[in-house]
């Protein structure tokens, strides 16, 4: 009887042994899907947390420059990722062909790659490449020179298909590949575009929309952001849909309550029952002592030109 019973406390030693043995491999199974499923849903960022913050609080309007100490510490391509959007600002509070337009072209030239150049490139460099490039077409599109912006902006398309394989794994590759789809997409079905249609890659994600309006609450103040705005301006610009387009406006809006250019934005785009006094914009923009006078000029001249949408 004692015998059998050592032989059965063996047993069920072994027996406990082994469960436990497939409970540990059962939960790091487990815990192995669950990273995949959240690196999956939720793509990791190539820019720094650092650099976000600091990308945050100049929307925020708050008195960043290029010298602070967060960029200063940056990578090279992050300080020139912080230059692109300093610039950026700048040229549309001062709404005119100067310095910073320059600057702009200068980092689309630094940051271009060729076939052979995008083999030993990282994705940080591909997403600068492309970066730069769009923003340079967004500063010709502000201009009479819509030619150089068509030009610049098939040039960012050339990164496509490196993007694309990527789009998952980076979030700021997710953001560029669906606003490429989702602006494609709603400008086949005007003619006006087609002559442009012929010198771009296809859009391949028609639902793309959707996938940019999941970004809406990313961690990623850059993706996050740019989300957000470039669904407001299909809405506007490609859609025709004010009020919708005014919706995405809003929530930015309530992101960064002292951007004025958000706010002035706000106030062409809605309509005269809509918009907001003029004299209350006038007076933020008075009353705001991060900006210099020549810019606190040119939005009072943008405010006063505007015009009730059509």
């Amino acid at each position: 009887m004692f015998v059998l019973c050592k032989s059965l406390k063996r047993k069920n030693l072994g027996v406990t042994i082994l469960m436990q043995s497939i409970l540990k491999k059962a939960w790091f199974i487990f815990g192995f899907l669950v990273l995949v499923v959240q690196a999956e849903g939720q793509p990791q960022s190539l820019l720094s947390e650092p650099v976000l913050n600091w990308y945050e609080q100049l929307y925020a309007f708050e008195p960043v420059t290029i010298e602070d100490s967060i960029i200063q510490k940056a990578s090279t391509v992050e300080k020139d990722f912080a230059r692109l959007n300093y610039y950026w600002q700048q040229l549309l509070l001062h709404g005119q062909l100067n310095e910073a337009e320059n600057r702009l072209k200068s980092l689309a030239d630094k940051y271009a790659l060729s076939k052979e150049k995008m083999k030993s490139a990282t994705p940080l460099q591909v997403f600068m490449a492309a970066t730069t490039k769009a923003f340079e077409a967004r500063a010709y599109g502000a201009t009479t020179q819509k030619i150089s912006g068509v030009k610049a902006y098939t040039e960012a398309s050339l990164y496509l298909d490196y993007m694309r394989l990527k789009q998952d794994q980076y979030v700021e590759f997710s953001l560029l590949v669906n606003i490429y789809d989702a602006c494609l997409t709603q400008m086949e079905g005007e003619l006006l575009y087609w002559a442009l249609l012929w010198l771009m890659p296809s859009a391949e994600n028609k639902d793309a929309p959707k996938r940019l309006q999941k970004l809406f609450n990313h961690p990623n103040a850059f993706a996050r952001t740019e989300a957000i705005y470039f669904i407001y301006k299909i809405a506007k610009s490609l859609e025709n849909k004010t009020p919708k387009a005014l919706q995405h406006l809003d929530i930015l809006k309530e992101m960064y309550p002292s951007n004025l250019l958000l706010q002035l934005e706000y106030y062409r785009t809605a309509g005269a029952n809509k918009r907001p006094a003029k004299t209350e914009l006038e007076k933020s923009i008075n009353e705001n002592s991060s900006l210099k006078p020549e810019a606190k000029a040119h939005l009072k001249k943008v405010l006063n030109e505007t015009e009730d949408p059509a």
